[in-house]
């Protein structure tokens, strides 16, 4: 008997082979002296007689696929015949096929019914009952149960004897309609970490059919060897024996130890089986696509393209997104669905018509737009130029674009509204809910700059204008230094700013601006790599964007040299769960599960709490991937 295999079936047929049934019945009636009895199943009557004689009725169902048995007692479709036994006497085998004496198949497809006199006396016995998938008793027991009763002279005697199907293997598969669980039993479940997914665990005799209903085996499941973070387990799901709930808490690796206990013990032992479990999550391209491609298109899916797509954020109020696509020198809409549109600046197909215009939705012209921020409490949208002008817009939830601080030219000033100014080149913006101001990651003058929503700007972190002044230096304030600054996020938890600079991401108080670097190599050292580990044991090579996840609380960077997603505690500790896998970096353009999944060169990053999930920019894929937590 193969123990612990696991076996794989299609869903679709077990649905259809559950619904047989097969019955096993037998009535006694017992009294001091002559006439024979008849067969009565269970729930039905008869009037009493006498006699020591007796009827044995089964009920064999046909096979259908790979066969099953269900009903009031297992019987299984792979039966070719029945030991019987009384008390401590020798068994009566009987052979149970169409051909065999006393049996019968009333009408096609109906299941094969075979009567069997037995002799009793009233009084006390015990009946053992077994099926074979041989003749004569030969080969795998399929079913077994023992049973004492005791025949009472002068009415009828019905036995309901429920035999315990013996479970050879267990047949393991995700719950239906799940597209986030991929596997088998025996290739082990893929699933995307931080949602609930059902796995079927259903046992089968030594002919693979499943055993159901009563006679089935107890199934229980627990989670052993939980890898650290993943918080992975267990539990029955309601109304379902052989369903359960796989959770976790994060990504991660585990085992799922199965057990089918028989429902009797002549049945045999119990049947252990182990499954392999990988929370991780699942890439897929939802607009644009291609390696080396791109274009600039609306439309849904492949059929959208982009010419640079960059900064991502998410519009709270409709779970629309938003991309800063740069050399279109346009905003772009993005549903979750994949349809693309063009809501503010040029029109596709024209592009590179670009410049520093205020006006409504496309009338309005920006200057190779980089970063994007969206204010969740007034509906604004704010987006950053890189080019000349280098001005922070603001675009209302009318579509009326304005400019809210620099647009006059590029360089490094505190000041209000025009009397401001940006760098050429600006790695990220976010809004910052507890005090309502905006934060800028000014990459090129090396600084982090505040901005009220009133246009007011302010050098908080980083050497002060006119100086820029750009290096590796943790400290508060103006006395630390950025090196390559990129993407920014805030915390509101705890109430910090949350920077990629090239080697590293650091934090950034908020009041108070103290730097410190939580993970990649601390300051001055700086190298590149791609190890994950706690604090200065990680490694990045190019960091750029960076989202907070404000349902568990994790930060996740896109690490762009790496074609990697990153997460990071905020404590510092650092997990590959989506791309490359460390320490090498891979390049490529496809979805999937954890690894499986490929990158070009991964920029821009937002997390939707909405779908739980992050959406990606990958500037050389020029597309947009969604990666579901």
């Amino acid at each position: 008997m193969p123990g612990s295999t696991i076996e794989e079936r299609d869903w679709h047929s077990m649905i259809v082979r559950v619904s047989i049934a097969a019955v096993l019945a037998f009535s006694l009636v017992g009294c001091g002296g002559g006439a024979s009895s008849h067969a009565v199943l269970p729930g039905a009557s008869q009037g009493a007689t006498t006699g020591t004689n007796a009827q044995f009725v089964i009920k064999v169902p046909p096979k259908t696929g790979s066969g099953t048995g269900r009903g009031p007692a297992y019987v299984s479709p792979s039966t070719q015949s029945i030991s019987i036994q009384v008390d401590s006497g020798t068994p009566t085998v009987s052979n149970v096929t169409p051909g065999s004496p006393n049996c019968s198949v009333p009408a096609p497809l109906s299941p094969l019914t075979c009567t069997y006199a037995l002799s009793l006396t009233p009084g006390a016995h015990t009946f053992t009952i077994k099926t074979f998938d041989g003749l004569a008793g030969a080969g795998n027991v399929l079913s077994t149960n023992s049973a004492p009763f005791t025949v009472v002279a002068n009415q009828a005697n019905v036995v309901n004897l429920t035999l315990a199907g013996v479970p050879a293997s267990l047949l393991v598969e995700p719950g239906s309609g799940d597209a986030q669980i991929v596997g088998s039993g025996s290739a082990g479940f893929q699933f995307t970490g931080e949602v609930p997914h059902t796995v079927i665990v259903l046992p089968q005799d030594a002919d693979g059919n499943l055993i159901l209903g009563p006679g089935a085996p107890t199934i229980s499941a627990s989670v052993s060897g939980a890898s650290s973070g993943s918080g992975l387990s267990v539990a029955p799901a309601s109304g379902n024996p052989n369903a359960f709930t796989l959770s976790s808490t994060g990504f991660g690796t585990a085992s799922l130890s199965l057990v089918a206990t028989p429902g009797a013990a002549s049945a045999g032992s119990a049947l252990n089986a182990s499954v392999s479990l990988d929370a991780t999550v699942y890439s897929s391209v939802i607009a644009g696509g291609g390696l080396n491609g791109g274009g600039y298109a609306d439309g849904t899916g492949v059929a959208a393209a982009f010419t640079n797509p960059a900064g991502v954020a998410v519009n709270t109020a409709n779970g629309n997104l938003y991309v800063a696509d740069t050399y279109g020198c346009s905003i772009r809409q993005v549903t979750t669905a994949g349809v693309v549109s063009t809501p503010y600046g040029t029109l596709p197909p024209t592009q590179n018509t670009c410049g520093n215009t205020n006006g409504t939705g496309n009338g309005a012209l920006f200057q190779y737009p980089n970063a994007l921020a969206y204010d969740p409490a007034n509906g604004d949208l704010y987006a950053i130029d890189s080019g000349s002008g280098c001005g922070l817009r603001q675009i209302a939830p009318s579509g009326v674009v304005t400019t809210l601080a620099g647009g006059t030219t590029c360089g490094y000033a505190d000041g209000t509204g025009s009397a401001a100014a940006f760098a050429a080149h600006v790695g990220g913006i976010v809004y910052d809910p507890t005090d309502s101001d905006l934060y800028v990651n000014d990459t090129d003058n090396c600084a982090i700059r505040q901005v009220t929503l009133a246009g007011v700007v302010t050098t908080v972190a980083g050497a002060p204008p006119p100086t820029v002044s750009c290096g590796t230096v943790d400290a508060t304030g103006t006395a630390a230094q950025f090196y390559s600054s990129q993407g920014i996020a805030y915390d509101s938890v705890n109430q910090s700013l949350y920077v990629t600079d090239r080697y590293r991401v650091r934090q950034v108080t908020v009041p108070g601006y103290v730097v410190t670097t939580i993970a990649g190599p601390v300051p001055p050292t700086s190298t590149l790599g791609f190890t994950d580990g706690s604090g200065s044991a990680a490694s990045f090579s190019y960091p750029y964007g960076i989202t907070y996840d404000s349902t568990d609380g994790n930060l996740y960077v896109v690490d762009a040299a790496n074609q990697a997603i990153r997460q990071v505690t905020p404590a510092g500790v650092v997990t590959t769960i989506a791309g490359s896998t460390p320490p090498t970096p891979t390049f490529g353009a496809s979805g999937g599960f954890g690894f499986a999944a490929r990158f070009g060169y991964p920029y821009g990053v937002a997390y939707d709490a909405a779908t739980n999930a992050l959406y990606v920019s990958d500037e050389r894929n020029t597309s947009i991937v969604q990666v579901q937590l």
